[in-house]
This record gives C-alpha cells, structure tokens and sequence, in this order.
C-alpha cells in the first residue's frame, strides 16, 4: 500500500521522483472539499491525479474565497497531466482559472467538473497552448472577465468528447463556452455547448460567438448548441475571416443575438464572416434560434465566405450575401 499525502505533498514529490509516470489515488470513500490557501505545486512531470470514482465528483480541488488569485492546476513543460473523478473549482488567475496548460504539454479530463472558475484575462476554465482532450466531463459557470474563451481558450489542439458538456460559461467578448484562436484545432463530439453567453451590450457594441468562437479549424459532429447568446453575432457560433467549421449532424437551436442598446444582432444560430472563410454542414437541425435582424435569426453568411449544406432544409432563415 502506498504512503498517504496530501495533495501537495504527493505533487511535490511526483515532480522529483525522476519515475516516468506518477500516479496520486485519494483514498478509497473519501469525499469533501480540498482547500486551497496557496497554489499548489505546478505539474512538472508525467502525473495522473484520481478522485472517488462512482455517481457525481465526491472530491473537489478548490482555492479558498478568501485566498489570493491563483490557479488550481498549472501544467509546466512538456508533460503529460491526467485528471480523473475531481471538480476543479474556484481558481482565480490571468489566464486559464482552473487549468493551464503550455505548449507542448498535455492534459486528458476524464469525468471532470471543471467549475466557476475566472479569468482576468482568457480562458476563464481552461487555457490550452498544448493538448487537451476532455470526455466524459463538465466545463460550467466559468468566467473570463475581460477578454475571451469563459469556458476553454484554445490556442492547440483540443478535443471535447463521449458526453462532455460545455454550459453556463460566459466572456466579456467572444467565445462564451468556447473561443478556438487562429491556427488551433478543435473537434468536438457527442456533446452539447450550451446556455454560454459572449459580449456585454453595456459597454460597447461588441461579442461574438455565445456557444463557440472560431478562427481556427473546428469539426464538430453529433452534438448540440442550444441556448447559447451574444450581443452581436453568432448567438451559437461565430466563424471569423479564414476559418474553416465542419458540422455533421448538429442540432442548433435556441441560441439567439439580441443587443437592447443597439438592436443589431445577427446569425441567432451561426454567423460566418469574410473571404477564405468556409462553413460545412450535414444533417444538421436549425431551429428556435432568433436575432434583432429576424430574417437572420437561423444563420447569416456574410460575402465571400464559402458555405454548403447537405441534408434536411433549415426551419429558420439563413441569410447568404443578402439573399436570404
């Protein structure tokens, strides 16, 4: 049987012990709050972390209110970080609330809560500059205050999949659940982005993208983005200029662009923008969605962007280059 630690004590001593992969099991039945006064020490080698397995996340990681701002887990170099049967809570930093992890590291989430954490700056949940793949988990009610990506900012390769949910994140601009950056990656399957919003109508005629921001490359197949909103366009998502988004059998739907100050909003459902930009969809469902420009509430392709579907007409409008 191994030597009990604590969290911090166990980390430290994996980062040390020169072993090609570590692992930290918390004892067998053990539930409760982990509470954080101070950071935690950064993962600096192969680790995989475990909670209790079984119904729910019986053990959460989370700073404590009255702390300083911290993150919960930083990922430091190329490593790779497994986290299994944890809520991940509370974190507080610049970037990436709750999870960091650089280029050329990795993170794999299994049966996750990754949950109301903020950022001052991106990526309110997680901020990936590396690999990140997410099943099975929960990315919900994080923030990122003053810029971009309140559930995940995605500068790699990420993937989001096998039931994961992305829903009630928020950013101040673009990308509520969601915001993948230029020359990053993002797939995403049987999972749902939803009730994210993207934008602040008070303080200037600006967010985009409520459910997913995209500039990069984005495949998303089987899922659903429901509910999500923002201020200006792309209530579900937002393809900007050179994009490319591939949706198969997508369900869009509820997701809306309202703004009260300056009545504008576009693309309830989808908005794809600008020249080199190309937008894919099969089998997908659009429905329910609404926008200040009602002949846009379901989807608006702005001129030159290249755009095809396949499959079932949609029940709301799609406005392409003025046609609708």
């Amino acid at each position: 049987m191994g030597e009990w630690l604590t969290l911090r004590q166990a980390i430290g001593r994996a980062n040390t012990s020169g072993d090609a992969a570590n692992s930290i099991t918390f004892q067998p039945g053990m539930s409760g709050t982990v509470t954080l006064v101070s950071p935690l020490p950064s993962i600096a080698a192969n680790i995989s972390i475990s909670g209790a397995t079984g119904p729910g996340f019986a053990i959460q990681v989370a700073r404590d209110g009255a702390a300083p701002a911290f993150r919960i887990f930083t990922v430091q170099g190329a490593v790779q970080f497994d986290l299994s049967w944890l809520t991940v809570a509370g974190g507080l930093d610049n970037l990436g609330g709750g999870i960091y992890v650089p280029e050329g590291g990795t993170a794999n989430l299994y049966n996750v809560d990754v949950f109301s954490n903020r950022a001052l700056g991106n990526g309110g949940g997680i901020y990936n500059f590396g690999t990140v793949t997410i099943e099975n988990s929960r990315i919900d009610s994080n923030r990122a205050d003053d810029a971009r990506g309140g559930g995940i900012y995605n500068y790699g390769s990420l993937w989001v999949q096998f039931g994961s949910t992305v829903n009630g994140n928020s950013a101040r601009w673009e990308g509520g659940g969601i915001y993948n950056q230029q020359d990053a990656s993002a797939i995403i399957s049987d999972s749902t982005i939803a009730m994210n919003w993207a934008g602040d109508a008070a303080v200037g005629n600006f967010g985009s993208g409520g459910g997913i921001y995209n500039r990069g490359s984005l495949q998303l197949s089987y899922s659903t983005l429901s509910g999500n909103g923002t201020v200006v366009r792309g209530g579900g998502l937002y393809c900007n200029t050179g994009s490319s988004a591939t949706l198969t059998s997508v369900t869009i739907s509820n997701n809306s662009a309202r703004n009260p100050v300056w009545v504008n909003g576009q693309g309830g459902g989808f908005y794809v923008d600008g020249v080199g930009t190309s937008l894919a969809l099969s089998n997908c469902i659009l429905t329910g969605n609404l926008a200040d420009q009602a002949i846009s509430r379901g989807g608006f392709v702005s001129r030159g962007a290249a755009y095809s579907w396949t499959g079932p007409l949609p029940e709301d409008p799609v406005f392409i280059d003025g046609i609708a």
